[in-house]
C-alpha cells in the first residue's frame, strides 16, 4: 500500500502545483478569482488479531477534497475606456452567448461597442441590462436584454440651440460698387469711397431699424441673420436665426476692384446633438455624451448575485455558470440592496496574492519531491526483499 500512498501524495501535490500556477499566471487577468486546494486524508481499515479482531484504521494517502475559488475583492484599476466598469462589492455582470444560447456571469468589465453597436465583452458575448425610455428613464425591472448603444445616437431631448455667429470685417467700398451680405445688397451711390466703419454702420442701422443711408441704396433682404452693434474697427457680428444655420455669404463688386468682406465663423451653429462618447455611473447607468455637451441616459447595466458563489461552475475566460449549488441568480442593478457599486473607466484586478502563492508553490514543490522520494525508498525496500528471496 505504500506505493499507493506515495502516489496519492504525488497526485495531490501535482494538482496543488497546477492550481497555484494558474493563480500566478493570471495575476494580471482582470476579474480573475484565485483558487485554493483543500486536502483530505484517506483511511484504510483492517482487522487487528492482537486486539481481539477489532478493526484498526491506518492512513492510506491523501486526496483533493475541494478546489474552491476566493471571491474576495480585487483592487480597482483605472483605464482609458469609457465603457469599462469595475464592481466594488457583491455582484456579477450578466453576459449572453447568442450562439450557445447560454447566460454566464463575470467580474471582468472590459466591454466594447461591436460593429452592430451592441455592448459586448472580449468574447463577443452580449452584456445585459435595461434600455432607457425616450424620456431618459430606466425601469430596471423584468428580464435584462442586450444593450444597443446606438438607440439614442441623436439626443431625444431638444438640444440647447446654439446659433452660428459670423464676424464680418469690411473694407472700403468704391463709388458705384456694391456689397452683398446674404440676400441684402448695398450699392454705393455717394460719388466717393465709403470707409469700413461707415459701411458696417450702414448695414447695422438698416437691418436693425430700417434706417436707410444717403450714401447708397439697399435691395433684397438679409435673411435669417441679425447684426450686433459694430465695433470701432469696422467689424460686424452676424448671428443666425433660422432652423438651420450656414455661414453668411458675401459678395463685392467694384468698378476699380477691391476686397470683399472677410467672414470668420466664431461660433459654429449646432442644430442636432450627435452621440460622441459615454460614461458609466456608480449605479451602472450608461450616459451618452453628445457633441454639444448635452447628456442623456441610454441604459443601465444589470448585475446578478448568488447565495453561494463557490457553487458556480467556472467556464474559463473569467466567467461562470449557475448551478444547483450556487442557487438561482438575483438580478438587480448596482447600488441596490445586496449589490455592489460600479466605477466607470475602471477594471477589477485579479485578487491573486502573488507573493503568498509563490511561497505556497515552493511548499507544494517540496511536498511533491518528498512523495517522490517516499516511492523511491519503498521501491528500494521491495528490491531488497526480492534479492533476499533469490
Amino acid at each position: 500500500m505504500a506505493f499507493e500512498t506515495g502516489l496519492s501524495g504525488l497526485q495531490a501535490a501535482s494538482e496543488n502545483l497546477s492550481v497555484l500556477g494558474k493563480n500566478i499566471a493570471n495575476v494580471t487577468t482582470y476579474g480573475y478569482k484565485s483558487a485554493s486546494t483543500d486536502f483530505g486524508n484517506v483511511l484504510a481499515s483492517h482487522l487487528n488479531a492482537a486486539n481481539a479482531g477489532a478493526s484498526t484504521q491506518t492512513g492510506d494517502g491523501v486526496l483533493i477534497s475541494n478546489i474552491k475559488q476566493s471571491f474576495t475583492q480585487g483592487s480597482i484599476t483605472g483605464t482609458n475606456s469609457a465603457l469599462d466598469a469595475a464592481i466594488s462589492g457583491p455582484g456579477f455582470f450578466i453576459t449572453y452567448d447568442e450562439t450557445l444560447a447560454q447566460t454566464s456571469y463575470t467580474r471582468n468589465g472590459h466591454f466594447f461597442q461591436d460593429s452592430n453597436n451592441f455592448l459586448v465583452n472580449s468574447s463577443g458575448q452580449f452584456v445585459m441590462g435595461y434600455t432607457a425610455s425616450t424620456a431618459g428613464e430606466v425601469a430596471a425591472t423584468g428580464t435584462p436584454a442586450q444593450i444597443d448603444l446606438s438607440t439614442y445616437d441623436i439626443n431625444p431631448n431638444t438640444a440647447t440651440r446654439v446659433y452660428e455667429e459670423d464676424t464680418i470685417t469690411f473694407y472700403p467700398l468704391q463709388n458705384e460698387g456694391y456689397v452683398r451680405l446674404s440676400g441684402l445688397k448695398f450699392t454705393n451711390t455717394s460719388g466717393s469711397q465709403i470707409s469700413t466703419i461707415d459701411l458696417a454702420n450702414i448695414f447695422y442701422n438698416y437691418s436693425n431699424s430700417g434706417t436707410t443711408s444717403a450714401l447708397g441704396d439697399f435691395s433684397g433682404t438679409l435673411g435669417n441673420y441679425t447684426f450686433a452693434a459694430p465695433s470701432g474697427d469696422g467689424t460686424l457680428v452676424a448671428t443666425g436665426t433660422g432652423a438651420e444655420d450656414s455661414t453668411i455669404q458675401v459678395e463685392l463688386w467694384s468698378p476699380i476692384g477691391g476686397l470683399p468682406p472677410d467672414v470668420e465663423v466664431t461660433v459654429e451653429g449646432i442644430t442636432t446633438a450627435y452621440l460622441a462618447d459615454f460614461s458609466i455611473g456608480s449605479d451602472g447607468t450608461i450616459t451618452g455624451i453628445y457633441n454639444d455637451g448635452s447628456t442623456f441616459k441610454i441604459a443601465q447595466l444589470a448585475l446578478a448575485t448568488f447565495a453561494n458563489n463557490n457553487g458556480l461552475r467556472s467556464q474559463g475566460n473569467v466567467s461562470w455558470y449557475e448551478t444547483a449549488d450556487s442557487g438561482t441568480p438575483t438580478v438587480g442593478v448596482a447600488g441596490s440592496l445586496g449589490v455592489g457599486t460600479l466605477t466607470g473607466s475602471s477594471l477589477e484586478a485579479s485578487n491573486t496574492d502573488q507573493t503568498g502563492d509563490m511561497v505556497k508553490l515552493l511548499a507544494a514543490q517540496q511536498a511533491y519531491q518528498a512523495n517522490a522520494q517516499a516511492i523511491k525508498l519503498e521501491n528500494q525496500n521491495y528490491q531488497t526483499l526480492i534479492a533476499m528471496g533469490g
